[in-house]
């Protein structure tokens, strides 16, 4: 009877490490797609070997853990199963960045970027499912992206980090408080603290750099 008990229990625990999961679901995407770039771009990939280096080209999947290395005055652009477009640009010195999830199976489209220095540029899809989530983390800011268009800037060392909205829908969490932007705003923190209670303007130097000079014609693939 003992050796029955310890055989099932045995069973049991094999099965555990069979049974379907999340990342395994049918039908799932497990990644997004390189559509564009230029320069000089590297995925550290994580295996159970220890890190792997690998350089980035057109058609390149980028996959859950993966981190970016986005040199300066390089960019790319990647494509998400659903849509959306995130640019990484190098213009103004070195972009790096995690993919803490990534995910879509069915309705659903999980993101979270770690942006660990740098800039994005993001053109997010509407995705009305209730589990869906795209998210960028900056130091201690979590910016939550409904749709629309947006840049994040972040600088390391300063702890400064700039979000700003062209149009769309995102709610900005900090220690302190919830924030949301207005269209053509932006939003800046130093050291996780908001610097001015109310959205500020964003120039037009801006706008016209996101709408005709980074997507313009980079990505329509």
């Amino acid at each position: 009877m003992k050796s029955r008990i310890i055989f099932m229990l045995l069973l049991i625990y094999c099965c555990s490490f069979l049974a379907p999961s999340k990342s395994h679901a049918d039908g799932a995407i497990l990644y997004a797609k390189v559509i564009q770039l230029n320069g000089t771009i590297m995925i550290h990939r994580p295996t159970s070997m220890g890190t792997t280096i690998i350089p980035v080209e057109t058609g390149t999947k980028v996959f859950r853990k993966d981190t970016l290395y986005v040199y300066d005055k390089s960019w790319m652009i990647l494509k998400s199963p659903i849509g959306d477009l995130i640019g990484f640009d190098g213009k103004n010195g070195e972009t790096i960045a995690s993919f803490d999830e990534l995910y879509k199976v069915g309705p659903d489209r999980e993101i979270r970027i770690l942006l660990k220095q740098g800039e994005l540029l993001i053109r997010a899809q509407n995705d009305s499912s209730l589990q869906s989530f795209f998210e960028i983390h900056a130091g201690t800011v979590v910016s939550e992206i409904k749709q629309g268009n947006f840049v994040f800037k972040y600088h390391r060392q300063k702890s400064i980090l700039k979000v700003q909205m062209l149009q769309g829908h995102i709610l900005c969490v900090d220690p302190q408080a919830e924030s949301q932007l207005i269209d053509y705003s932006q939003r800046i923190w130093i050291h996780g603290k908001l610097t001015k209670p109310n959205p500020l303007p964003i120039s037009s130097k801006t706008i016209n750099y996101f709408q005709n000079i980074f997507f313009n014609g980079k990505a329509t693939e």
